[in-house]
């Protein structure tokens, strides 16, 4: 779950910015919680737990 969630946080946040400076960097990561906060839905695991097959 965790990795999930960073790996939103480097699409969304990271990847996609400019930061002028560290605490620009800090508050548009800080906006981006909040707003995934507000707008959070529940992670779908589509894993079976069936082995994988070649």
């Amino acid at each position: 779950m965790v990795e999930l969630f960073f790996a939103e946080v480097s699409r969304n946040v990271i990847r996609r910015g400019n930061f002028a400076s560290v605490p620009d960097l800090q508050q548009k990561l800080l906006a981006w919680v909040e707003w995934h906060n507000e707008n959070a839905k529940p992670y779908k695991w589509t894993y079976t737990g069936q082995p994988l097959t070649k």
